[in-house]
C-alpha cells in the first residue's frame, strides 16, 4: 500500500502551465510517445510539432513496438480522459500487480513466503520500478506479463506460460528474453540432476526440451494470432513513411529492422550507455526535473530540484547485485535449489542479451531496459541478505529507506 501511495502522490504532476488542459499537463520522458500515441488511437489531438500529429485517428503511430501496452494507457484515457488519471491508470495498475507477480514468482521458485516478501519489497522501494509504475511507459506492462509466463512456467503450466508470454510479446519485443531464461532454467536442471545415476541427464533433457517446446510454441502462435488482430482493428503506422502495417509478419519486420538500426558505432552518446555501467548505476537519466532557486539578501545562493524523475536504481540494491548472482550460481552449480537457478537465468537471460548487442553489434542502450532485468536482481539479493545476521540485515533495510528517499520524486510535501 505504501508503494501505492508513494507512486499515485500529485499523480497529475508535473505541469507546465496551469493543467486547465491535458495539454498542460508535463508528459515525463518517454511519455511524449507512448502518451501521444494512445491519444491518436482514441482520436484525440496532438499538438503540432509533437510525436504523432500527423497519424490518422484511429491508428498506431508508434510502429516500432507492437499496440498492445498503448492501448492500455488508450483504455485509461477512454475512462478518465486526456489527462495524467487516464493516461498513468495503466501504469499504476501495473505497477502494484507487478509487486505481486514478484511475490508469486519467488513462491513459484520455491522461496519461502519471507523470502518472496522480501523481493516484492525490494521492487516496492526500488525507484527505477516506482518510476516505471506511475509514468505512462511500456517497461513495466512487459515485465508483468514476463513474470506471469515465467512463474507459470514453474507450476508445469506451460501452455499458460506459453500464452502469457506471447501477450509480453505484444507489448514490447523484449519479452523473448524470458525464452533465454527458460533455457537456462532448464539447463541448471538438467545439472542439478546428473549428478547421480537416476535417472540421469538424458531423460531431464527430453523432459525439458518437451516442456519448452510446448510453451514456445504456444507463445508464438499467441503473438502470431494477437498481433494480427490488433494489426487489423488498430493498425500499425509510420508517420515517417506514410505506411500502415497491417499483419503480424510485415509489422514484426518493421520492429527488427528499427531495433536494428539503433547503433552507436562510436560509443553511447547522450544518455545512451553500456549494459556493464548500469550494474553500477551509472549514466542514470534525467526523465524529468523542476528547479527551484533559493536567494539570499537578495542574491541567488543555490539551486535545488523540487521536481526530479530520474531512471536509476536503488544503489543498495544494484551495488550489491554481483555478490547476490555470485551466491545463486555458486548454489545452483552444486544443485542446492531450484530458487538459486532461476534468479540466476533470470539476471543472466535478461542481462546478457544487452551485452552482447552492445558488445558486437554496438546496439544504443539506455539504463532503463534494465526494468526487466531487476526481478532477478531482487531475488539474488533477496537470497544473499538472508544468509547474514540479523544485524546486518536491519541496517541493509535502513539504507534501503535512505535510497528511496533520496530518490524519490518529489522533493517536498507540497509537489512544488
Amino acid at each position: 500500500m505504501a508503494s501505492v501511495g508513494a507512486r499515485v502522490f500529485y499523480l497529475d504532476q508535473p505541469c507546465t502551465a496551469s493543467c486547465k488542459t491535458g495539454y498542460d499537463h508535463a508528459l515525463i520522458f518517454d511519455e511524449k510517445y507512448y502518451v501521444n500515441a494512445a491519444r491518436r488511437i482514441d482520436g484525440f489531438a496532438v499538438q503540432g510539432g509533437d510525436p504523432y500529429s500527423n497519424v490518422p485517428a484511429g491508428a498506431d503511430g508508434n510502429a516500432e513496438h507492437p499496440q498492445l501496452g498503448k492501448l492500455f494507457i488508450a483504455a485509461g484515457m477512454k475512462l478518465f480522459g486526456n489527462q495524467p488519471a487516464g493516461w498513468r491508470l495503466a501504469s499504476l495498475i501495473a505497477g502494484t500487480l507487478a509487486i505481486l507477480a514478484m511475490y508469486w514468482l519467488i513462491r513459484s521458485a520455491r522461496g519461502g513466503p519471507w523470502l518472496a516478501l522480501g523481493g516484492a519489497t525490494l521492487m516496492a522501494v526500488d525507484n527505477l520500478l516506482l518510476v516505471h509504475g506511475r509514468i505512462a511507459t511500456l517497461d513495466i506492462f512487459v515485465v508483468v506479463a514476463m513474470m506471469a509466463g515465467v512463474a507459470l512456467y514453474l507450476r508445469d503450466q506451460r501452455i499458460a506460460s506459453g500464452a502469457s508470454l506471447g501477450v509480453a510479446c505484444c507489448i514490447k519485443l523484449v519479452a523473448p528474453y524470458a525464452f533465454l531464461v527458460l533455457v537456462i532454467i532448464e539447463a541448471l536442471r538438467v545439472r542439478r540432476g546428473s549428478g547421480g545415476a537416476t535417472p540421469g541427464w538424458r531423460p531431464l533433457l527430453k523432459t525439458g526440451a518437451i516442456r519448452f517446446g510446448i510453451c514456445l510454441g504456444v507463445a508464438v502462435g499467441t503473438y502470431l494470432l494477437l498481433l494480427f488482430v490488433l494489426d487489423r482493428t488498430v493498425p500499425a503506422y509510420d508517420p515517417g513513411a506514410g505506411v500502415y502495417y497491417r499483419n503480424p509478419f510485415s509489422h514484426t519486420q518493421h520492429m527488427w529492422n528499427y531495433a536494428k538500426d539503433l547503433t552507436s558505432p562510436s560509443g553511447p552518446t547522450g544518455i545512451a550507455s553500456y549494459p556493464w555501467q548500469w550494474l553500477l548505476n551509472q549514466e542514470p537519466i534525467n526523465y524529468f526535473r523542476v528547479d527551484t532557486n533559493v536567494f539570499s539578501g537578495g542574491k541567488q545562493v543555490g539551486t535545488f530540484p523540487v521536481i526530479f524523475f530520474q531512471g536509476a536504481m536503488n544503489p543498495f540494491i544494484i551495488f550489491l547485485v554481483l555478490p547476490g548472482l555470485a551466491l545463486a550460481l555458486a548454489a545452483a552449480w552444486r544443485h542446492v535449489e531450484e530458487y538459486a537457478i532461476v534468479g540466476s537465468a533470470w539476471c543472466l537471460g535478461t542481462f546478457l542479451p544487452n551485452v552482447v548487442q552492445s558488445g558486437a553489434f554496438h546496439r544504443t542502450s539506455y539504463l532503463y531496459y534494465m526494468v526487466p532485468v531487476m526481478p532477478g536482481v531482487y531475488m539474488v539479493v533477496a537470497e544473499l541478505f538472508r544468509r547474514l545476521p540479523r544485524p546486518a540485515t536491519v541496517g541493509w533495510a535502513c539504507a534501503l529507506g535512505y535510497g528511496f528517499q533520496t530518490l524519490y520524486p518529489f522533493r517536498t510535501w507540497s509537489g512544488h
